[in-house]
């Protein structure tokens, strides 16, 4: 389903600070690691507090990140097409700090921790 945008999923990530300076060969071995996940609008991609160990692109859409404390929910952030989310998880084992939820349809690029 998503085999044809592999070139396109290369070319977003040798954008990202993460990934610059890697050749050709060393972007490929990082891609071959991403897998693409799909979202219709208004879909929760993980909750605060739960044990998720993924790194997202974005590769299409838009997401927001959402805390909540005992005041309610705050909106922290929008992130867009080519923005990065979850990079804790893969250095760190600890709870999800923030809510993400789709806002749009949305492809989402993630890798586990095991990996990276």
């Amino acid at each position: 389903m998503f085999d044809d945008q592999v070139p396109q999923f290369a070319d977003l990530l040798k954008q990202l600070f993460l990934f610059q300076g890697l050749n050709e060969a060393e972007l490929a071995h990082i891609v071959a690691r991403f897998q693409p996940y799909s979202f219709t609008g208004d879909k929760e991609v993980f909750a605060q507090g739960d044990e998720d160990n993924m790194f997202y692109v974005i590769f299409k859409g838009r997401v927001k990140i959402t805390q909540a404390d005992r005041k309610g929910e705050h909106l922290l952030s929008v992130f867009g097409a080519g923005e990065y989310f979850g990079e804790e998880a893969l250095l760190f084992n600890r709870p999800r700090s923030a809510t993400v939820t789709t806002l749009e349809p949305t492809i989402l690029l993630g890798m586990e921790q095991g990996s990276f």
